[in-house]
């Protein structure tokens, strides 16, 4: 097949918007956001995008990651349609709400981002940014392998630190700072995950 040397360009103009009849409340807007944060005076605010079941090492690492840049945290919870997620699409977003409502009052913002999960490595977290910007973060999370296509089978398809040093590389130009992800570890002895840094040596379990 062949391309031919023509484009086309004009207005677009926007008809209507998807229709989500699941958890509207959670489908949030940009205006909608950037309202809710100006009436709250959130003048940080730290994008933490996941998908799935929000696990408790994630969790923690968002709240350290959060105290750090001394932001609040947007929860923005990737889904695709809920009729082709099933039961497995509610039952996250139930898991999400419960697990927004364990951070201390009026720290955590709660919305659903559709968007495709395309493990496109560095790339795709440059495009999540540009996002979070739009939906009023100030911060971004940067996770070392983040959306690699092959991870945790020891032969990454991108270096580790690729889609950071993509972040650091347009966080003037896109209007955002960038927060490390912490390193978590689980300390028996306080029964919760922490930074692992802030550990004594052998107070994490193994």
């Amino acid at each position: 097949a062949s391309l031919h040397p023509w484009r086309a360009a004009g207005e677009v103009e926007g008809v209507a918007l998807p229709q989500h009849p699941d958890f509207t409340d959670l489908r949030l807007s940009p205006a909608a956001l950037l309202e809710s944060f100006a009436r709250r005076g959130w003048r940080a605010v730290l994008a933490c995008q996941f998908a799935g079941v929000l696990t408790e090492p994630d969790r923690a690492a968002f709240e350290a990651a959060g105290a750090k840049a001394g932001a609040r945290l947007l929860l923005l919870h990737t889904v695709g349609d809920a009729m082709a997620g099933g039961m497995a699409h509610f039952a996250a977003v139930r898991c999400a709400r419960l697990a927004a409502a364990a951070f201390p009052k009026n720290a955590v913002q709660l919305a659903l981002l559709p968007m495709p999960i395309l493990a496109a490595g560095p790339r795709q977290a440059l495009f999540e940014a540009l996002v979070q910007v739009n939906l009023g973060a100030t911060h971004v999370l940067a996770r070392p392998g983040y959306a690699d296509p092959f991870p945790g089978n020891g032969s990454r398809y991108y270096p580790e630190q690729a889609a950071p040093e993509l972040l650091r590389a347009h966080a003037a130009e896109a209007g955002y700072t960038v927060v490390e992800a912490p390193a978590m570890a689980y300390a028996p002895s306080q029964g919760r995950f922490l930074p692992a840094a802030s550990l004594a040596p052998g107070e994490a379990a193994t």
